[in-house]
């Protein structure tokens, strides 16, 4: 398959104002990252694909968005942090610094802007989400988002449990949409991204963004 040349510079809009049915937690906003956004940035053919996702769930069912795209210092706070928890582990107390940066990006890329592909948060394709219901209780996906645990592979519970029937539910109408999954986080979905390349043997067609300007942003009608 061969990438439609004019998604190429698509700007990024907000993903909230398509469609009534997709909220916004602003996850590392609320928890005080300095630079996070208040507002769901997605690129606009994967934000109108996570609309009609949206639009085909239950009337009682919502998507909610943790997080979509990231600014640089977000992802670089991000990647501190988690190397901060790691490296005080007893456990890996044995590792060199070479090997705990390793361990660190199993979860968690490390920002460089030196790359036009860098991390998949900045391409405005890459989402995390999950879906709840309009009384704003989430459906039981096992685990938090962020949680960084075998338990948030995706295909870790089995399809006979209730959570491993709600992960697949995602899962599948997500790739009926043309997303993919990361494996290692049941929240992450993918579209136009490296990780999306990977997955479907396509060519990129989302390059990093890692700062907003008018320039990169379209506005909802």
């Amino acid at each position: 398959m061969k990438t439609e040349k004019s998604l190429f510079n698509e700007k990024l809009i907000d993903a909230c104002s398509l469609s009534s049915k997709i909220i916004f937690d602003g996850t590392y906003h609320k928890s005080g990252i300095k630079g996070a956004v208040t507002t769901a940035y997605l690129r606009e053919s994967a934000a109108e694909k996570l609309c009609c996702i949206a639009n085909s769930l239950p009337p009682e069912m919502m998507i909610k968005i943790f997080d979509a795209w990231r600014p640089y210092e977000v992802q670089l706070e991000l990647y501190r942090r988690y190397f901060f928890d790691i490296s005080t582990k007893a456990k890996n107390q044995n590792l060199s610094v070479r090997a705990l940066h390793k361990l660190a990006q199993e979860f968690v890329s490390f920002p460089d802007k030196s790359k036009t592909l860098s991390y998949v948060h900045s391409s405005g394709g890459a989402v995390d989400l999950t879906i709840v219901y309009k009384n704003g209780k989430s459906v039981n996906m096992g685990t938090e988002f962020d949680d960084f645990t075998e338990r948030s592979h995706t295909d870790f519970f089995s399809t006979d449990t209730n959570i491993g029937k709600n992960r697949q539910f995602l899962k599948s109408i997500m790739q009926e949409q043309g997303f993919t999954n990361l494996e290692s986080e049941w929240w992450h979905y993918d579209f136009g991204d490296i990780f999306w390349s990977q997955k479907t043997g396509n060519e990129v067609i989302y390059s990093s963004i890692f700062e907003l300007n008018s320039s990169v942003i379209k506005e909802a009608k």
